[in-house]
């Protein structure tokens, strides 16, 4: 600022201290920099109380999120912590209040958390030596397919991690075409290369394995159009559901239906229920109750059958006591010949039938899991020589006796001297074996999305999920340093 223009201010507009001198004139000067001092502190203050609101308001909206509650508890949350701070500290109450946390509030947060989320796996997208995909699809509560796809990626340094790539809402048909654009698109979004991907998981769906027009058969013509095939692309069926596939061929309906309706008479009725749990507390028994099984849920089988074995004696005397007794639970030959040794070898059979795909690469499985037991003439060219030289180091032996196998590929294999290997191993560690991972998604789902929040969106569903299943470490202060920081009664 040139002096002209100071010396003009001054005698404008402070013409008053022209009458102060020597201290008096030093005191003033002192004065007036402790006012603006206050002055500037009041601004700094209020803007950091308002900052502390807003990051008190990202955490708890990612706590609503991660425990699948509606937006709407934010505003009930809010109601117990301005009750807490009235008893326990009032004149912190103001602080409490300015906390916004109002339903779009909270959806505004979950969308912010979700975007900063897919922003750091994109970046991270460049760092994945390899990676897999496992995709399932079910129906939400308003009967909308949802396409869950999880991508589990290695790096560098034999770092796994595993996380949502999308959640797409499919409003239309569920076919393989459909299926293939939405992934597609999906992991184009996040910047993943087709030739970094090894292997896909599904289910046994026509849609997904189709010869010709499923989802996997068309993403392996993509993979050859597009020059990225030049590794060979593991295509596994979910082993549970090929378990589920091959306990069908078992005998066991008439063991079912028996089982089933013991449980739906006893379970079905109000008065037999209670009568029953009574029994079991009377009994000293280990469960308190019987469990209820579900074909589409068909995991819950096992379950059911071995909690019902375990408590036979309890619902053989309690359907006597009823007038409907089962008497094959007294039949030994009914409980063991005929439930489980006759099935063993059709079962046996029904699992080299199903498990063929696996089997195929069960020498690529030992290399990463015991490479040390194996023959360096069973495996392919290119690894025999670098499989010798390990077998020959006694250290690396030693050290794969003693740690973790992820440790041991982490800390002890070197990729300059067994670059080969390595390589392999890479993409042996990041296979998916099931579909389970988004099996636990859509029991989730079920949460987020229930009968009574069926209005929730597909975005804000996708971005609560998000939120509820990562493992990555979120930075809330770099989400809010940007932001301009409002209080409760402003952003209203």
């Amino acid at each position: 600022m040139k002096e002209y223009n100071i010396q003009r201010h001054y005698s404008a507009k402070h013409q008053d201290y022209k009458a102060c001198s020597g201290q008096i004139r030093k005191d003033r000067v002192q004065s007036l920099i402790r006012e603006l001092s206050v002055q500037q502190n009041i601004f700094t203050n209020t803007n950091s109380e308002s900052e502390k609101a807003v990051r008190a308001s990202f955490a708890i909206s990612k706590l609503i999120a991660k425990k699948y509650k509606p937006f709407t508890d934010g505003e009930f949350i809010k109601e117990c912590v301005i009750t807490l701070a009235q008893i326990m500290c009032p004149e912190k109450q103001k602080l409490f209040e300015n906390i916004s946390l109002s339903r779009m509030t909270i959806s505004r947060r979950i969308e912010n958390l979700s975007t900063d989320l897919k922003l750091t796996l994109e970046k991270r997208a460049s760092e994945f030596q390899y990676y897999s995909l496992a995709l399932d699809e079910s129906t939400d509560a308003t009967d909308t397919a949802q396409l869950a796809v999880f991508v589990r990626r290695i790096d560098s340094k034999f770092n796994l991690t595993e996380e949502l790539a999308n959640l797409h809402s499919l409003h239309d048909k569920t076919t393989g075409v459909d299926i293939y654009k939405a992934v597609m698109n999906g992991i184009d979004a996040i910047g993943l290369k087709l030739n970094n991907l090894c292997e896909v998981t599904t289910d046994g769906a026509p849609s997904m394995i189709g010869k010709e027009r499923g989802f996997v058969a068309l993403l392996e013509k993509e993979r050859i159009n597009s020059g990225s095939s030049t590794m060979k692309l593991v295509k596994v069926h979910c082993i549970i559901h090929q378990e589920n596939l091959c306990s069908k061929s078992l005998r066991m309906q008439g063991v079912m239906e028996i089982v089933v309706k013991a449980i739906n008479f006893i379970r079905a009725r109000g008065l037999n229920h209670r009568q029953f749990r009574k029994l079991l507390d009377e009994m000293n028994s280990q469960y308190g109750d019987l469990l209820y099984y579900t074909e589409v849920r068909w995991l819950s089988r096992g379950a059911m059958l071995r909690r019902f074995y375990e408590l036979k004696e309890e619902v053989f005397h309690f359907m006597e006591e009823k007038g409907k007794p089962v008497f094959h639970l007294n039949d030994p030959l009914w409980l063991y010949t005929g439930v489980y040794a006759i099935e063993i070898n059709s079962l046996c059979k029904e699992f080299e039938n199903r498990f063929k795909d696996l089997r195929s690469n069960i020498v690529n499985f030992a290399i990463f899991s015991n490479p040390f037991s194996l023959e360096p003439i069973e495996l392919p060219e290119h690894l025999q020589l670098e499989l010798v030289d390990m077998q020959c180091n006694q250290d690396l032996k030693a050290k794969f006796n003693d740690v973790t196998l992820m440790d041991f590929y982490q800390k002890y294999l070197s990729s300059s001297d067994y670059p080969n290997l390595v390589k392999h191993c890479k993409m042996m560690a990041c296979l998916f074996g099931s579909t389970y991972i988004c099996e636990q998604l859509f029991s989730q789902m079920k949460l987020v999305k229930s009968k009574c929040r069926t209005v929730l969106t597909d975005r804000h569903l996708e971005d609560t999920l998000r939120i509820a299943t990562t493992d990555m470490e979120q930075n809330i202060d770099h989400i809010v340093r940007p932001m301009r920081h409002q209080s409760s009664s402003m952003s209203k």
